[in-house]
């Protein structure tokens, strides 16, 4: 695991934005619920056991399951430390999380897809890799608006709306 607790809550606390125990609190639940979407078998208790008591909550757990929740102290901290500065929503802003997010997982992270993907179930198919760079700008680029100049549902609309364009683009060949 690249970052641990320690680490964690030091950059909660230079960000400013939450306190300690809240970003843990947001930690646990969004690192828990995230990796529970891609198929992870962590229980929120096992999340808990893992990123609070730094502790394998389970013998035998896989190691890559053990990283998709870890990983998540990292990328948190990106996202508050992005909100500290007023650092607008970029692309680069997209792939910094996705590194971190796939540290010790994917040999391409932070790198977009160079090959099509598919969305199992999906009745629609992934934007393909050449279309990847231009639909990201557009993507980040229309999220950044929307965020400065939206507010209550719209606000909220919007960000549901950007989700879904965002899967649609599916920018990483995983993750």
């Amino acid at each position: 695991m690249t970052w641990t607790r320690q680490e964690f809550l030091a950059e909660v606390a230079r960000a400013g934005v939450l306190s300690p125990d809240y970003a843990e609190d947001v930690l646990v639940r969004l690192a828990h619920h995230s990796a529970a979407l891609e198929g992870n078998t962590l229980t929120l208790a096992d999340t808990i056991t893992l990123l609070v008591d730094e502790r394998v909550p389970v013998a035998g757990t896989p190691v890559r399951e053990l990283y998709e929740v870890a990983n998540h102290y990292e990328a948190l901290a990106r996202i508050l430390q992005a909100v500290a500065d007023d650092e607008p929503l970029t692309t680069d802003l997209v792939r910094d999380l996705h590194t971190a997010l796939m540290d010790h997982l994917a040999h391409d992270r932070g790198q977009y897809k160079t090959s099509s993907n598919i969305v199992t179930g999906a009745s629609w198919q992934p934007a393909p890799p050449a279309r990847v760079p231009e639909l990201m700008l557009q993507w980040a680029d229309q999220a950044e608006w929307q965020t400065a100049n939206l507010d209550n549902e719209a606000l909220l609309e919007a960000i549901a709306g950007g989700h879904v364009a965002f899967e649609r683009i599916h920018p990483f060949s995983d993750g």
